[in-house]
């Protein structure tokens, strides 16, 4: 699980791509490793439409062969408090409507405090903890993936 890119060079393929509101995706690469091109391939395969936000990037990470564990004790922090604190391993936070890949404590979007040029006060609502695990084939449904957002882990 190597992830390769910055959020800069990331955002030069968003434009490239035509691509808005891809927020999943970044945060999909960002945690995976994926290339932008093969996030965004890997999301459309699942029924993302262009230019939109999706549920769908949870079920994308199972299929790379990761598991999401909750990480409940980090929701209502702020996310750079959040990076701080979990500083070791990969993770997927949800903003109010807005998702967000961290990376042993680096976020990868556009609230990073380098590019903001001040901490991010966005509250995490919910965070997920991405591990290596056994890959499930079969494709969860949304309400299957939306209760894991709100209650548990998927496996």
């Amino acid at each position: 699980m190597k992830s390769n890119q910055t959020y800069k060079e990331m955002y030069f393929r968003v434009r490239k791509y035509g691509e808005a509101d891809c927020c999943t995706v970044i945060a999909l690469c960002a945690v995976t490793g994926l290339s932008f091109k093969r996030a965004l391939h890997k999301l459309k395969k699942l029924g993302r439409p262009d230019c939109t936000g999706t549920w769908m990037h949870y079920e994308a990470i199972r299929r790379e062969g990761y598991d999401l564990i909750r990480t409940p004790r980090g929701e209502g922090l702020t996310l750079s408090k959040f990076a701080e604190i979990y500083n070791q391993g990969r993770y997927i936070v949800y903003t109010r409507a807005h998702a967000i890949g961290i990376v042993d404590g680096w976020i990868s979007d556009h609230c990073n405090a380098e590019i903001l040029g001040h901490k991010s006060r966005r509250i995490v609502v919910y965070a997920h903890k991405v591990v290596a695990g056994n890959n499930t084939p079969e494709m969860k449904t949304r309400s299957q993936v939306q209760k894991f957002i709100h209650f548990g882990d998927i496996k």
